[in-house]
């Protein structure tokens, strides 16, 4: 759990725009940090960070393929959660932002609403 706290420390200071840069590239290289059934996230907070960015950590944290339409990618998210699991998480997410997903094996989609 510890290194999760690490994790999810260093992504919420990336997405927080405090001079380091937030690129694809630094967060494929860093260590998945897989969460086990049950078990929550401390702080899920973005604050007008890409989707792309969010959905590599929901790819980290489940173990699935997390991927979104062309036209959800051009969002940019703000949230902020406490203690919710990465599922939970992502339903907050897609009704926050007018979306939907569907989960297939290890793979789960995300689309808009509309």
């Amino acid at each position: 759990m510890n290194r999760l706290k690490i994790f999810l420390s260093i992504m919420l200071i990336l997405s927080m725009g405090t001079g380091f840069p937030v690129s694809a590239e630094e967060i494929e290289t860093t260590e998945p940090q897989s969460i086990k059934p049950g078990e929550k996230i401390d702080v899920f907070d973005f604050k007008e960070t890409p989707i792309s960015d969010v959905l590599k950590v929901f790819t980290n944290l489940t173990g699935k393929n997390v991927v979104a339409s062309k036209e959800v990618m051009e969002l940019n998210v703000t949230l902020f959660l406490k203690e919710i699991g990465p599922k939970e998480a992502l339903k907050t997410m897609c009704k926050l932002y007018n979306l939907w997903f569907s989960e297939e094996d290890s793979i789960i989609r995300i689309m808009s609403a509309e």
